[in-house]
C-alpha cells in the first residue's frame, strides 16, 4: 500500500486540478439530486430513471457528463422516493440489529464498510456488480444469523 500513498494523500487533500473538479462535480450531483427529490418527494422518478431525469432537465448537456449522484441514499430517495428509502433503511436496520444481537462481528464490519461506500459512491446501487456485491453481503449476513 505504500506505493499508492502519494495518490491516496493527493485524493484526500483535494488540492490538485482533478480532485477539485471531482469535488465540484459531486456538489453539482448533490444539487441535482436535491432538485429531483424536491419535485418527486414521495414516490421518486422510478427505479433506474435518475439519469434519464437529469438528462431531461439538462437537454444541452452532453450525455457522457450525466452521472448518478455519488450517494446511494440520495439516489434511492430520488429514484424510489421517501417511501422506498424508508423501506430500504428499515430493511438494512433490521438486518444490522439482528447482527448486533447475535454478535456477528464480521457481518457488522461488512455492513459498516458498505455504509461508508454507500455514502461516497453510487456503484452499490447503480451497477450490476454493486447490486450482486450488496446482496452477497446480505446473504452472508442471513447465513450467519441462521446459523
Amino acid at each position: 500500500s505504500s506505493a499508492f500513498l502519494p495518490v491516496f494523500f493527493s485524493r484526500l487533500e483535494g488540492q490538485t486540478r482533478l480532485e477539485k473538479k471531482s469535488l465540484d462535480d459531486r456538489q453539482e450531483y448533490i444539487l441535482q439530486a436535491k432538485e429531483i427529490i424536491y419535485e418527486n418527494f414521495w414516490l421518486g422518478v422510478g427505479a433506474g430513471n435518475y439519469t434519464a431525469e437529469v438528462a431531461q432537465k439538462n437537454p444541452t448537456r452532453p450525455i457522457w457528463q450525466i452521472q448518478p449522484v455519488h450517494n446511494v441514499f440520495l439516489l434511492v430517495w430520488a429514484e424510489l422516493g421517501a417511501v422506498g428509502l424508508l423501506l430500504l433503511l428499515i430493511f438494512l436496520g433490521v438486518v444490522f440489529i439482528e447482527s448486533i444481537k447475535r454478535n456477528k462481528t464480521l457481518v457488522m464490519l461488512l455492513y459498516v464498510s458498505c455504509f461508508i461506500l454507500c455514502v461516497v459512491d453510487h456503484w452499490l446501487w447503480s451497477s450490476h456488480f454493486g447490486l450482486i456485491f450488496l446482496f452477497l453481503i446480505l446473504g452472508v449476513n442471513f447465513k450467519q444469523i441462521k446459523d
